[in-house]
């Protein structure tokens, strides 16, 4: 019997099977979420009963997209979603949205982002390439007191 295995079996049952994450508070699991992308901890929902609402107590969305030239009605359906299942009594810590789009309905795209501010967002950060986005959007930006960080890359306003 190799060394390993023999290491291994001497280990009782009770300790091997034990979950250590599972007795963690759901505050350090929700923070422990909160490093991950928005699909990902949506994603963890289906691990157990416990699980399902610690997703929707993370205050960190971040929707980042790699596909070039991707739907915008997709992905603005998809983070509407996650938004109206969050808790809205509590703030939006971060706000993170990172893609490219080939955009043919601007007002989805600047109605989700005021959807966000309007959740008290603390963190925003936008960084997509290709979108053109309108002055009530850059005015509800610029004017909102709530951000502590606003991050903008790679957009252009159009008047």
């Amino acid at each position: 019997m190799s060394k390993s295995k023999k290491q291994r079996s001497s280990i009782p049952i009770e300790e091997c099977e034990y979950d250590r994450v599972s007795s963690l508070p759901d505050s350090i699991i929700c923070h422990i979420l909160s490093f991950l992308p928005t699909k990902d901890t949506v994603a963890t929902s289906i691990l157990s009963k416990r699980w399902k609402p610690l997703c929707i107590s993370v205050l960190t969305l971040d929707f980042t997209d790699h596909t070039i030239f991707t739907e915008i009605t997709t992905i603005c359906s998809h983070i509407y979603s996650v938004l109206l299942s969050c808790d809205n009594t509590l703030p939006i810590l971060s706000f993170r949205l990172k893609c490219c789009f080939r955009l043919d309905e601007p007002n989805n795209f600047t109605q989700l982002i005021i959807a966000a501010i309007q959740r008290r967002t603390e963190t925003l950060e936008l960084n997509m390439l290709f979108h053109t986005f309108d002055m009530k959007l850059a005015s509800n930006i610029f004017t909102c007191r709530k951000f502590t960080v606003l991050k903008l890359k790679l957009l252009i306003l159009s008047t």
